[in-house]
């Protein structure tokens, strides 16, 4: 577990040092109609630092302040152009290209292959590693003070996403789990957290190697416990005398949050590419009172599960481009 949250840190850190040296520019590119132009190629000039506009017109660049600070813009069957960049760019760029009649033969202009960042659809399958942190201490008169502790230090929980994406907005699929155990001389106490969670997403920046998008979920968390003999075998009497337990109390919650991450070509043999990130955020209460359940029943009680405000992961994603 700490060598996910140092490595977590490490990728913080370098993100965070990259963005230092480099800085973010967006713009949107026109044709003499006003309509927003797929496919142009953006470059900080004598570099290969290039990209394509999408399918509203749209590019975001990071630029290197050691290379040129020089854009220029070039489509099949329109003039090129370059535009010299001010030191500090904070405003959206707005570019208009124009026919250019003297082309006898137009170019193809790039199909989704060749703009292996970018695509008006795409999956990716998603593993996660994430922390929530939750306080059971309400439940202390029911389960006892050493399994409401155990209970309240257990906050990892393994993710698996299914995330679709059309253009910036995207919507992901979630299932998550883990399992704990904690034993004494003849009891055996279970504890196994489950996740169920709705994400969606909304790119604020898409670059070839950066992502950046804000994050809202419905996550609906259960927390499996079982109380049981140490021994897998029991006698039936004995199983019926101590009235052992087996519950669920869960607990629907909202998120708000982002993800940066960051995509790599080198390592994705059998995909488009890779993207490995960090994502966080605030989490809050739906129902104040926990529902909880037995096999047969729902059960009454005045306890709650106090959440930390906030939660953090790392994500790895398989994605493929449509």
């Amino acid at each position: 577990m700490k060598k996910l949250l140092l490595l977590g840190l490490i990728f913080f850190t370098l993100s965070i040092n990259a963005f230092a040296q480099e800085r973010i520019i967006t713009g949107r590119i026109f044709d003499e109609e006003n309509n927003p132009l797929f496919g142009a190629t953006v470059c900080q000039k004598n570099t290969e630092n290039c990209f394509y506009s999408d399918y509203q017109g749209i590019f975001h660049l990071l630029i290197k302040n050691k290379a040129n600070n020089t854009l220029s813009i070039a489509r099949p069957g329109y003039k090129p152009q370059t535009i010299a960049l001010k030191d500090s760019v904070n405003k959206l760029i707005i570019i208009k290209m124009l026919k250019d009649t003297t082309q006898k033969q137009i170019n193809e202009i790039p199909t989704t292959k060749d703009m292996s960042w970018y695509s008006k659809y795409e999956i990716s399958y998603n593993f996660q590693y994430e922390r929530i942190f939750n306080d059971f201490s309400n439940f202390e008169s029911y389960f006892g003070s050493e399994n409401v502790k155990f209970m309240s230090n257990q906050s990892t929980i393994y993710n698996f996403e299914i995330t679709g994406r059309y253009k910036n907005v995207s919507l992901g699929i979630l299932f998550g789990l883990n399992s704990f155990e904690q034993s004494n001389a003849s009891l055996l106490m279970k504890f196994k957290p489950r996740q169920y969670a709705l994400n969606f997403g909304y790119d604020m920046i898409n670059s070839k190697h950066f992502r950046f998008n804000a994050l809202l979920g419905l996550k609906y968390n259960k927390y499996l416990i079982v109380n049981c003999e140490n021994d897998y075998y029991i006698p039936l009497d004995l199983y019926l005398s101590n009235n052992y337990i087996d519950i669920s109390i869960d607990q629907m919650s909202g998120f708000i949050g982002c993800n940066l991450e960051y995509k790599t070509y080198e390592l994705s043999n059998f995909t488009d590419y890779i993207a490995i990130g960090f994502f966080g955020g605030f989490i809050f209460k739906i129902n104040e009172k926990p529902w909880i359940y037995s096999v047969a029943n729902c059960l009454t009680s005045d306890g709650r599960i106090n959440m930390k405000c906030f939660n953090f992961g790392i994500n790895l994603a398989y994605c493929y481009l449509r």
